[in-house]
């Protein structure tokens, strides 16, 4: 199988005339169940980065011509 349209067609016979309408309802399923899991593996990902490490400048160590 090459596209959709050909994977909707094979479904005729055990769906009959409806299967496209089948398939185009699984497709469109199947990217409502992708949404949480994308978003629950992003929320993962920056939840478990190290937070970056923050440095202090005091006065003493900027440089004279700096200040």
């Amino acid at each position: 199988m090459e596209s959709a349209a050909q994977a909707a067609t094979a479904l005729e016979p055990l769906a009959g005339a409806g299967a496209s309408i089948l398939f185009a309802l699984g497709v469109v399923g199947v990217g409502f169940l992708a949404v949480p899991v994308m978003t629950t593996g992003a929320a993962y990902s920056v939840g478990t980065t190290p937070p970056r490490p923050t440095t202090t400048m005091s006065a003493s160590s900027v440089p004279s011509g700096a200040r």
